[in-house]
């Protein structure tokens, strides 16, 4: 894996996956919870992604965000996961012929599909034919806009409350900007989702766009102003 260069408040660091690796030897990793939810595994051991920069840059941790980490980790070519999403992660290395628990799942059987994304792809593209199941899904569109080496601005979904499965449609790049189409269905009659827009530049700040709450097989969404 090639070395990745960055910067970071003025300061230029030029890392390699061996190094990050290096700097976990020995290191114990600290709890996940709150706001500490993604991490990388090392080793059989999860280490939030804060803990890892912090640890094999030195920077104090309010020195950078989370999205920091996660690219980097990424470009490192860590694979970043989310606590709690574990599951859904199984799903999708699991075969649709086999007895289906969740309702992405079975769609995809029903449909005759070999993957819940093909499934959902479907459903999407004809809701007058499969009209139940397009009140199942909601499409949000995840944005990320970067300067070329941090991330200025991004759109994310967060869940709130409630067991969904999602699943990346497609993806659109313009220039500096990522726009990601992302189905989200819930597992279980109630869910709510939130679409968060944070701000890294000029300064720090973020703001909640929209809330979207799912019940009785119907969306219904709070716009926010």
């Amino acid at each position: 894996m090639k070395p990745v260069t960055f910067t970071i408040k003025g300061k230029t660091f030029t890392l390699t996956k061996e190094d990050v690796e290096k700097a976990l030897e020995g290191l114990e990793p600290e709890p996940l919870s709150g706001r500490a939810k993604y991490y990388v595994e090392h080793k059989g051991r999860r280490y939030p992604i804060k803990q890892v920069l912090a640890a094999v840059t030195g920077l104090p941790r309010l020195g950078f965000t989370a999205m920091h980490a996660h690219r980097i980790l990424t470009e490192l070519g860590f694979e970043v996961k989310e606590l709690g999403k574990e599951r859904v992660e199984v799903l999708k290395r699991e075969e649709v012929s086999k007895e289906p628990r969740y309702y992405s799942w079975m769609l995809a059987k029903r449909l005759g599909k070999r993957s819940p994304e093909e499934a959902i792809m479907e459903v999407l593209k004809n809701p007058d034919k499969y009209p139940e199941d397009a009140k199942r899904i909601l499409v949000l569109t995840e944005e990320q806009e970067s300067d070329g080496y941090e991330i200025i601005e991004s759109t994310r979904v967060y869940f709130l409350e409630g067991k969904v499965n999602f699943f990346d449609l497609e993806e659109v790049r313009e220039g500096n900007r990522v726009k990601t189409k992302t189905a989200i269905i819930p597992e279980e009659s109630y869910a709510v989702v939130a679409l968060k827009r944070v701000r890294d530049k000029p300064k720090f700040e973020w703001e909640l766009v929209s809330v979207h709450v799912f019940a009785k097989d119907s969306w219904r969404t709070l716009q926010l102003t």
